[in-house]
């Protein structure tokens, strides 16, 4: 007698979070945050960097879009190895070249060497968070989805934190290739986090892998220990056969829409976010900080982004995807512009408005990466992510690059800051159609032309 399959998604939707799960989910954020400090650390290391070579501005904007346009490519190509040979091999994989290429770093002696080097960490970078979030997703319950995937993405502003002080602690005494060499030695310890508590997509396993059922079994044994699984029934991950994914999947006639505005608001909220990463401690030298308390202040607006981790998806599972977005897009655009206005030396009047600053447009790569979680199935997550992300670097790499060119055009820092609302602007006309198409015209559809439009599990 044939029994029909154990669905795996149903047995961690109906299961309580348990100690293994949040292990996985600590796991993840542990390794965020190793990617965050190794994309990040090189703004905090540019004005060092760029006294010792005297480098122009349109120099700096090149090292620090180096590593963003390594970043896309990165996100581009690699999801779609790792749904063949596995989210988990990959991330590994790709925290190993993480290290390998920061050590080389150490040996550049040139702005040209420190481009292309940065470009190749970039692009090792762009195997890890893709993933990690894609696997991750997989062992939450569906009610959380939102909240796990803002909550997991702390590690990256943590990351960023870190990349802070570090360089405020080591650059005094060992210089800008001391804070690199940290940058190498941390992926290493992910390695060893990865090996331990994160385990294999199941997905991939149940989908493609040759041992897969017996290496699913196992997992689902350890995370959920009082779920009994009958050994004459298959698991399955879903009710269908999944297949690895490609692009074109992203542009199935129920979803293309929802893939271009995903594409469109990611990337011009990138704009902002990066410029504001990349460019604020060069920012608060220029109108009369110190390089260590600008190092400070722009380490602080990460603070803001940490906060959201916590507050943005709740408030997405409590209240709905596209209001909780709607709001975070008109609220970054107010503090873009106050920001611009305010910025000055004076960190009591700087502090706040950057941390609300930093809450508003890192709480959106938050909140947009966790519709982009909802609205793919499981088989297009890793690759809808690492496209939605890919597509987004483009946005990443403007910033910074449109700032260094207006910066050597003589424009102050408080005019681009105005420049910067109009990008978030744009932005909310793609979530505002999303949610019209995908939620306020689907109402009242046929449950299986909601689930073809990407929005069963989406609440309005």
């Amino acid at each position: 007698m044939n029994l029909p399959p154990l669905r795996a998604d149903r047995i961690v939707d109906e299961s309580p979070i348990g100690r293994q799960q949040l292990a996985v989910f600590i796991g993840a954020i542990a390794v965020l945050v190793v990617d965050g400090f190794d994309l990040q650390i090189i703004s905090y290391l540019i004005p060092a960097i760029s006294q010792e070579w005297g480098m122009a501005a349109t120099m700096k904007g090149a090292i620090l879009s180096a590593g963003l346009a390594g970043l896309m490519v990165g996100y581009l190509l690699l999801p779609l190895v790792a749904v063949r040979i596995g989210l988990r091999r990959m991330i590994l994989l790709s925290l190993l070249s993480m290290s390998a290429a920061t050590f080389l770093t150490l040996l550049a002696d040139t702005p040209q060497h420190l481009v292309m080097l940065r470009f190749l960490t970039g692009l090792t970078l762009g195997g890890v968070f893709p993933n990690t979030v894609a696997l991750i997703t997989e062992y939450c319950p569906e009610k959380y989805r939102s909240s796990i995937v803002s909550i997991s993405y702390v590690g990256l502003p943590l990351g960023f934190l870190v990349a802070g002080w570090s360089a405020y602690a080591i650059l005094p005494q060992f210089g800008w290739r001391g804070a690199i060499a940290v940058g190498g030695i941390l992926p290493l310890l992910a390695v060893g986090v990865v090996l331990s508590v994160i385990p294999e997509s199941l997905e991939y396993l149940l989908g493609r892998a040759k041992d897969g059922q017996q290496r699913a079994r196992k997992i689902i044994g350890r995370l959920f220990p009082e779920t009994v699984l009958r050994p004459d029934a298959p698991l399955a991950v879903t009710a269908k056969k999944t297949r690895a994914a490609n692009v074109l999947d992203l542009f199935a006639p129920k979803i293309w829409i929802g893939t271009l505005a995903l594409w469109v608001s990611l990337a011009s909220n990138s704009v902002v976010y990066y410029f504001v990463l990349s460019w604020m401690p060069s920012m608060l030298i220029t109108v009369g900080a110190t390089q260590q308390n600008a190092i400070l202040a722009a380490s602080l607006t990460n603070g803001g982004g940490i906060l959201a981790a916590f507050i943005t998806g709740p408030l997405m599972d409590r209240y709905g995807t596209y209001p909780v977005l709607l709001g975070h897009f008109i609220v970054a655009v107010i503090f873009t512009a106050i920001v611009g206005a305010v910025l000055s030396p004076d960190l009591v009047i700087l502090v706040p408005a950057a941390l609300c600053l930093g809450f508003c447009v890192s709480g959106l790569q938050k909140g947009i990466s966790a519709l982009t979680v909802r609205f793919y199935s499981i088989d297009l997550r890793a690759v809808g992510l690492g496209w939605v992300f890919g597509v987004a670097r483009l946005g990443a790499i403007a910033g910074p690059i449109l700032a260094s060119f207006l910066f050597a055009a003589d424009w102050e820092p408080h005019t681009v800051f105005y420049v910067m609302t109009i990008p978030l602007l744009i932005g909310t006309l793609a979530v505002a159609l999303m949610g019209y198409i995908f939620v306020l015209k689907a109402r009242g559809a046929p449950p299986a032309v909601m689930a073809n439009q990407g929005i069963r599990e989406m609440r309005s």
